[in-house]
C-alpha cells in the first residue's frame, strides 16, 4: 500500500488522471457538456435575429424582419408540442397550432 502511494506521488497530473479508469466517464460528460454549450452559443450568435453580425443588417435602420423571426422559431413549436399534455394543449395555444398546421405541407 505504501509502495503504491509512493509510485503515484511521482506521477504527473496527466498520467495520474489517464491511468485511473474512473475519470473517463467524468471527462466524457465534461466534453459532451462543453460541446453542447459551444454549439448553442454558435447557433445563437450566427442565427439569432437579435444579433447583427453582417454589415447589411447593421446598416439598415430596421433590424427585424418577419422572415428572420419565423425562421428562428420554426422548430420551437415542434419541440414544445412533442408530447401532448395539459399545458401545451390549452386554448391559449390554439391559434398558434392552427397557424403552424396551415403552414405545414400536406402529405
Amino acid at each position: 500500500m505504501v509502495i503504491r502511494k509512493a509510485a503515484r506521488n511521482h506521477m504527473g497530473v496527466m498520467k495520474l488522471w489517464t491511468t485511473d479508469k474512473s475519470t473517463f466517464p467524468l471527462l466524457f460528460c465534461a466534453a459532451f457538456a462543453a460541446t453542447v454549450g459551444i454549439s448553442t452559443a454558435v447557433r445563437a450568435i450566427f442565427h439569432s435575429p437579435d444579433v447583427c453580425v453582417s454589415k447589411t443588417k447593421r446598416t439598415t435602420a430596421l433590424h427585424y424582419t418577419a422572415e428572420d423571426g419565423d425562421q428562428w422559431r420554426a422548430r420551437r413549436l415542434e419541440i414544445a408540442q412533442g408530447n401532448p399534455n395539459r399545458v401545451n394543449q390549452t386554448r391559449e395555444f390554439a391559434e398558434v397550432l392552427e397557424k403552424s398546421a396551415a403552414k405545414a405541407p400536406s402529405t
